[in-house]
């Protein structure tokens, strides 16, 4: 039997990448704003990245442009409580694209940098002055989040 070679490095890379390779992606309707407090923002979890993430791209599908309520503007981000535009800068998903649009999210600064302790992901909605998300009457969007993960925190086993 002839002796065994190691899987040359550029093969394991793909094993390792493609099999921690996630997406996380949560539909948000104008029904989970409901709660919002009169003219504030909503803060709707999201999403839980693993120890030692590494962001890669996020992406917004606006099923149905959120309408009603007298607003003229309702911005999206995604991050965490302290910091709402962490991984996603604002988007405003009221009446700002076609419906079935699918549209890369401006980076925010940690689209490439681990966090160490794992993260609680966010979704803030943020409605324009004087007006309530409660208020709103129509709308769906899909965020989605795609990232190399893995609890070790290894991306290369060389």
């Amino acid at each position: 039997m002839p002796a065994a070679r190691p899987i040359p490095r550029v093969i394991r890379e793909s094993f390792t990448y493609g099999l921690r390779f996630q997406k996380r992606a949560k539909l948000i309707t104008e029904a989970d704003l409901v709660n919002a407090v009169n003219g504030g923002v909503a803060d709707v979890p999201f999403a839980f990245l693993p120890p030692n993430a590494l962001m890669c791209r996020t992406a917004v599908k606006l099923n149905a442009q959120f309408t009603g309520g007298g607003a003229s503007a309702v911005g999206v981000t995604i991050g965490t409580s302290a910091s709402p535009a962490l991984i996603m800068a604002s988007f405003n998903v009221f009446g700002s694209a076609a419906s079935g649009l699918f549209v890369a999210g401006a980076a925010g600064p940690q689209v490439e940098s681990p966090s160490a302790n794992g993260q609680s992901l966010i979704a803030r909605f943020t409605p324009d002055a004087g007006h309530n998300l409660s208020a709103l009457t129509a709308g769906s969007v899909e965020l989605a989040i795609y990232f190399w993960g893995g609890a070790d925190g290894v991306y290369d086993n060389t």
